[in-house]
């Protein structure tokens, strides 16, 4: 596991700069591999989906308040 940790650092802190670590992931096999770099794809996935819901409401509001 600490392999994994060593190895997936920076791919794990690009992924969440979003287009730049996925296609990383993407393109790179021993990423796609590796378990630490896996679960922050994931986290990250759902941190964006959850901020585009997110952004999506706060611009409804407006319109139906007024």
């Amino acid at each position: 596991m600490a392999k994994d940790v060593e190895a997936g650092k920076l791919c794990a802190f690009l992924l969440y700069l979003f287009p730049i670590g996925l296609i990383w992931w993407l393109v790179d096999e021993k990423m796609k591999k590796n378990k630490f770099a896996k679960f922050h794809l994931k986290q990250s996935l759902v941190l964006l989906i959850v901020s585009i819901i997110i952004e999506v409401v706060v611009s409804i509001i407006p319109v139906l308040v007024w």
